[in-house]
């Protein structure tokens, strides 16, 4: 059922109270820089031809969102296998970065599709400012099987630009996956399975 709030997960972050005029500063030099200058690397237009022929790898195709973009405080979320907890290589995702042009008319928002071996992952938030620091970071756990292509949903954070993040996982796999045919018709090529992301235990930091 497209648009269904399926899971939720908080995001709390310490904003040093000296650093509150540098994010000031920021904003200014922000603003003056452009936005919506950077192309979506995580995009579907992106994804390899070998993706989609190779056993050994599956496509996971996402979306993730925010009311509106940012500049100061924007969000990425960062892919760690879940044995290792080690980040695994992949394009810079982001949630609310200034710098992506939204593909979504009523929030800011990217489609993405990328490529990981079979195993099991998980996605977790961070902030592109040195000056805020994360105190508990949720996180979103998948499964990629090879040779499958499957729809984790839309990674949502209710409030863009905020030093306390919360997200929901919505379904809204028919937009989704219009908008990654559109970028890349190969992606129609074999079924697309729906596996919706899940909350996993937060990552707490002192």
């Amino acid at each position: 059922m497209s648009g269904v709030e399926r899971e939720s997960s908080n995001l709390v972050r310490r904003v040093p109270e000296n650093t509150l005029p540098l994010i000031a500063i920021l904003i200014f030099s922000g603003l003056l820089a452009g936005c919506g200058t950077i192309d979506n690397r995580a995009g579907a237009s992106r994804l390899p031809p070998t993706a989609l022929t190779s056993s050994d790898v599956g496509v996971a195709l996402f979306s993730v969102g925010a009311p509106d973009r940012c500049i100061s405080t924007a969000t990425f979320v960062n892919i760690f296998d879940e044995a290792t907890r080690k980040s695994v290589k992949h394009p810079p995702i982001g949630v609310d970065a200034y710098v992506h042009t939204s593909e979504f008319s009523d929030h800011h928002g990217l489609v993405n599709a990328i490529s990981l071996p079979a195993g099991k992952y998980y996605f977790a938030p961070w902030i592109a400012n040195p000056y805020v620091s994360s105190t508990q970071i949720p996180t979103f756990h998948f499964e990629i099987v090879a040779g499958e292509s499957q729809y984790l949903g839309e990674l949502f954070m209710t409030e863009s630009c905020s030093t306390t993040g919360y997200f929901r996982i919505e379904d809204h796999f028919e937009r989704d996956r219009k908008i990654a045919l559109a970028r890349n018709p190969a992606l129609g090529e074999r079924p697309i399975q729906t596996r919706l992301m899940k909350v996993g235990e937060p990552i707490t930091r002192k």
